[in-house]
This record gives C-alpha cells, sequence and structure tokens, in this order.
C-alpha cells in the first residue's frame, strides 16, 4: 500500500531507498488505518498523506486542487502538458550545451499564469 505514493528521490543508493521506504511507508500506512479505525469517517490514503502534510508544514498545499503556491498576482498552476523548466534550463545552460540541456532540464507541468512561463517550485519561489 506504501508503494501508491512513493516520495523517493533519485541519487541514493538503493539500500537507502528501501530503508526510508520501509522506515516512513510503514510508518504513514499504520497511521493510516489506525486513524480509519478510530473515526467513523474513513479517508483515502491520498487524502490522508496530504492532510498530514498540511499538519507538519502549516500550509495549504492545493486550496482549489488547481493552485500549488499563490504569491501576490504570480500563482502557480498546473497545465496538462509536462514542460521545461524555464528557470532550471537558463541555469544550466551557462554551464552545458543546450543538447546537453534538454535532455538534464527538469520536466514540469507548473506554470506562472503571470509570466506565462514554465517554472519549477524551487524556480518560482527564487524569482518571485
Amino acid at each position: 500500500m506504501s508503494a501508491y505514493y512513493s516520495t523517493l528521490k533519485r541519487g541514493l543508493k538503493w539500500f537507502r531507498k528501501v530503508g526510508m521506504e520501509y522506515l516512513f511507508g510503514m510508518a504513514l500506512v499504520n497511521a493510516w488505518i489506525i486513524y480509519n479505525m478510530k473515526n467513523e469517517k474513513k479517508v483515502s490514503k491520498k487524502e490522508f498523506t496530504e492532510a498530514l502534510i498540511q499538519s507538519i508544514t502549516g500550509k495549504n498545499l492545493c486550496p482549489d486542487r488547481n493552485q500549488v503556491t499563490p504569491t501576490a498576482d504570480h500563482i502557480l498552476e498546473m497545465s496538462g502538458k509536462r514542460r521545461n523548466c524555464v528557470g532550471c534550463y537558463e541555469k544550466l545552460r551557462e554551464t552545458m550545451k543546450s543538447s546537453e540541456v534538454k535532455r538534464k532540464v527538469k520536466k514540469i507541468k507548473t506554470y506562472c499564469r503571470m509570466c506565462k512561463q514554465n517554472l519549477c517550485a524551487k524556480c518560482f519561489k527564487d524569482s518571485h
């Protein structure tokens, strides 16, 4: 059950990935099962995970499931297509050829409505 919403990143050795998945994934699934046993209203694992993250961070991740992070007039929204992050592309382009950058740049589904640029959350935060 914990494999549905894996949050593992690249760059870790496989045994660390397995250890982290068992530790955090199992703890999350166990907490979700206990929550559903104790409460009359049953919630899905995804809803439980989102509520847990929101309670830990204190931030509303997806207020209307379309917006990710609001900042004044600039809003990071989800789009249908995966595109290259403009900020990551520009940073990588300083040191690499465009053909290498196209392979390594982040593919994202978010864009800034005001700027009309595709930006990942990190580049959106840095530029706004």
